[in-house]
């Protein structure tokens, strides 16, 4: 299944899996789980950290995620949306939309969100993709959960419900990363 999977989504696909072994497996068995704690301080992305000069947080933050659940998902969406959007737009322009989609979530993470907790995942980059397969090929079918639905439905959707909760200060998604994702996408 890998090896028919673009070159830029498998090997994203493969980097986020190394990640995510890596912070949550072997900084536990180093430092227990203040060590996994450190580590999402480190390299998740918080407005104060990052204000502070933990430049390398927007970046960072895509490649760690909360919970193999929350790797799961991500990686569903780019491997479902990212392999399809790879092969009609090339390895170098998915990659930059990619990337462009996760800076500008980060960048509203850091413009709008006041909460210290670091955020941490690749959504805002997998919500960028949906964006961008909403505009170029609107009518394709994706499944949400189980149930068809076209792109731009999709789109809209999450579009409506990240902009409804992203003030929210007791959720613990990203709203406004996924808005910002979003809208890096559709740009």
């Amino acid at each position: 299944m890998l090896n028919s999977t673009p070159f830029f989504t498998r090997n994203l696909l493969i980097w986020n899996g190394i990640a995510f072994i890596f912070i949550n497996i072997l900084l536990f068995i180093l430092a227990g789980e203040k060590g996994v704690f450190h580590a999402f301080q480190f390299l998740g992305l918080s407005r104060p950290a990052f204000l502070e000069g933990a430049l390398w947080q927007p970046v960072t933050s895509m490649f760690i995620h909360g919970g193999f659940a929350h790797l799961l998902m991500n990686m569903l969406g780019l491997w479902s949306i990212g392999s399809l959007l790879e092969r009609n737009l090339g390895g170098k322009n998915f990659l930059k939309l990619y990337l462009f989609s996760g800076l500008i979530g980060a960048t509203f993470v850091i413009l709008f969100q006041n909460s210290a907790m670091p955020t941490v995942g690749a959504s805002g980059a997998i919500t960028g993709l949906l964006g961008a397969l909403a505009i170029l090929y609107p009518e394709t079918t994706l499944l949400l959960f189980i149930f068809p639905v076209k792109a731009r439905t999709a789109a809209i959707l999450l579009g409506v419900v990240s902009f409804i909760f992203a003030f929210d200060p007791s959720g613990q998604i990203s709203h406004l990363g996924h808005l910002g994702g979003l809208i890096g996408g559709v740009l």
